[in-house]
C-alpha cells in the first residue's frame, strides 16, 4: 500500500494539481466563457492525435488487469455494478461524506465538485430536470430550492429506495444510461454525477444518444464524473493513488467523451476540471 498524505490536497507530499493535470504536450485547450465561469474545450495536440478515438480502439472491453498484489482484476459488468450499489445503498451517503480526506482515491474533492457543478447548471423555476444515475440524490438535492421538477433514474432499486426516503418529491424510476424510461424530448435539463463511467465503453455512444433523446430541443446537459484529460494523466493518477485505485472501473478520457457527445447530437461542450480526477461538461442539444 502506498500511504496517502493527511493533506487532502496532496498525495505523498506532491500537489494533486501537479500529479493529475495533463501537460500541454498531451492535451491543449481553448478558453471560452460559459456563464460567469471560464471553461475549456478539448483540442487535440499533435501527440494526442496519435491516441485513437474510443470508437477506433481495440481495447473497448478492457482485458483483465493484474493488481500490484497479483490479483486478477476484470472490468465490472452492469449486473455486478447494480449488485454493488444495491449492497452499498444503506451506507452510501455516509461513506461518501468522508471522500475529501486521505482515503478518497479518485473521489477526492467529491463534495466540492458537486457544489461547483450545481452552481453552474443553468436552471430556472419551472424547468424539468432529469438526473441519470441519481443514486441517493446527492446531486439532484442541490436543486430543490430552485423551483425545478426533479426526476431520476438508477439501475439500483435499493439506491432509489434510499433516494425516495430522502426526497419524496422526486419522480424516480429504475433505468440506466442505455434505457431511460421517459419520453423523448421530455426534459429541459439532464444532469449526472459520478455515474457515466459505469457504462461499458462499447455502450457509451448509445448512452450519449439516449441522453440526447430525452432532452428537449435546446435542452442542456451537465455531466460530472471521474475523467482524465489524457492517457498520461490517467496513468499518473493510477500510480499516485496506488491500491485506492479501482481496477474494475474504466474511466473515460475527456476527448473521447467530448467526441461521443458531438456524435450523439449534443454540441457546444464546455469543460472544466473541478478536482484532480474530476471534470464537468456543460453542453446543449440544438434547438
Amino acid at each position: 500500500m502506498v500511504p496517502l498524505s493527511r493533506d487532502p490536497n496532496t498525495y505523498n507530499g506532491q500537489p494533486l494539481a501537479c500529479i493529475f493535470v495533463a501537460s500541454q504536450r498531451d492535451q491543449a485547450v481553448t478558453k471560452t466563457e460559459y456563464g460567469s465561469e471560464s471553461f475549456s474545450r478539448p483540442v487535440c495536440s499533435e501527440d494526442s492525435r496519435r491516441v485513437p478515438h474510443q470508437s477506433q480502439r481495440k481495447d473497448l472491453h478492457r482485458p483483465p488487469q493484474i493488481s500490484e498484489g497479483g490479483t486478477l482484476q476484470m472490468p465490472r459488468t452492469p449486473e455486478e455494478g447494480r449488485a454493488l450499489f444495491d449492497r452499498w445503498a444503506r451506507t452510501y451517503d455516509l461513506d461518501l461524506a468522508g471522500q475529501d480526506g486521505p482515503k478518497a482515491g479518485p473521489l477526492v474533492g467529491y463534495a466540492e465538485t458537486l457544489r461547483i457543478a450545481a452552481e453552474q447548471v443553468p436552471v430556472a423555476p419551472g424547468m424539468s430536470v432529469l438526473d441519470v444515475g441519481i443514486g441517493t440524490g446527492a446531486f439532484a438535492a442541490r436543486f430543490r430550492g430552485r423551483g425545478v421538477r426533479v426526476s431520476g433514474v438508477d439501475p439500483s432499486p435499493a439506491m432509489l429506495d434510499a433516494c425516495r426516503g430522502k426526497h419524496p418529491g422526486f419522480t424516480l424510476r429504475v433505468g440506466d444510461f442505455n434505457a431511460i424510461p421517459f419520453d423523448s424530448g421530455e426534459f429541459d435539463m439532464v444532469i449526472s454525477s459520478f455515474a457515466f463511467h459505469e457504462v461499458p465503453p462499447g455502450g457509451r455512444l448509445a448512452a450519449c444518444r439516449e441522453l440526447a433523446r430525452v432532452l428537449k430541443p435546446g435542452g442542456a446537459l451537465c455531466l460530472v464524473d471521474i475523467l482524465f484529460a489524457s492517457p498520461a494523466a490517467l496513468a499518473a493518477a493510477r500510480e499516485a493513488i496506488g491500491e485506492r485505485w479501482d481496477d474494475e472501473e474504466d474511466y473515460p478520457l475527456v476527448g473521447d467523451l467530448d467526441q461521443l457527445l458531438h456524435e450523439a447530437g449534443i454540441g457546444g461542450s464546455r469543460w472544466r476540471q473541478t478536482a484532480p480526477c474530476h471534470w464537468m461538461v456543460l453542453a446543449r442539444k440544438p434547438a
